[in-house]
């Protein structure tokens, strides 16, 4: 069985530029659908590439900012616990 490479990215959640809404969804512990519904109702702009769906980071912080401090959170705490 062979693996993609956006796979693997889904896997290993850190923060980044852009996000694959897939691999945003499971860092933030929801579901895919609840994360576009989110973005669609920020007005938060998407980039296709090819199937894949990325959203810029940035625009989580200028428009769903609660998302974007419990991701910060998230980050911040696995940094703790690797120490």
């Amino acid at each position: 069985m062979t693996h993609r490479k956006s796979d693997s990215l889904v896997t290993q959640p850190k923060l980044r530029a852009y996000f694959e809404i897939g691999a945003l969804a499971e860092h933030a512990g929801m579901r895919r659908q609840e994360i576009l519904r989110l973005l669609r109702r920020s007005t938060a702009p998407f980039v296709r590439l090819g199937r894949v769906s990325l959203v810029p980071l940035t625009e989580l912080g200028d428009r769903l900012l609660t998302l974007w401090r419990y991701l910060h959170a998230i980050d911040d705490g696995k940094r703790v616990a690797k120490r």
